[in-house]
């Protein structure tokens, strides 16, 4: 989340701006799962997951080149979206695979082990890019 404000902060946006558009996309990946998980019943979790994927990654891509205010409130809403998808989607496929799974304790391990380490790696290297000027590409990756 710092990382959005610092490259929100450097297009000359004010703080209340700042705040509102991070309020937004911080509601929209959260309470969006609320709001969509009647329709994702309906959705093969695999699916889910590919849509959650190609929303959140549109929506960063046209956040990494907004130079609009409403651009930017709207590239991050469809990222929100992407992402409430995905979370959903990925839970779901998560639980499907749990109950034909063997070993559900080495399962669950390796997921939860990929998720901590995929955390711990981002945030460092997203700053390292971001100290050497190359806020385009954490945007798009």
């Amino acid at each position: 989340m710092i990382l959005k404000f610092i490259i929100l902060s450097k297009l000359n946006l004010d703080p209340s701006q700042i705040a509102f558009v991070i309020f937004l996309f911080t509601c929209s990946y959260r309470a969006l799962k609320v709001i969509i998980a009647p329709y994702l019943d309906r959705l093969a979790a695999e699916k889910g997951i590919v849509i959650g994927c190609l929303l959140a990654a549109l929506g960063f891509l046209g956040f990494a080149f907004s130079q609009n205010y409403f651009l930017i409130i709207l590239s991050l809403l469809i990222a929100g979206l992407g992402i409430s998808i995905n979370s959903i989607s990925s839970k779901v496929f998560s639980i499907e695979s749990f109950e034909k799974a063997v070993n559900k304790s080495e399962i669950f391990s390796i997921i939860i082990t990929s998720v901590n380490i995929a955390g711990a790696i981002a945030q460092p290297l997203a700053l390292n890019l971001l100290d050497r000027n190359f806020e385009k590409i954490i945007l798009i990756s």
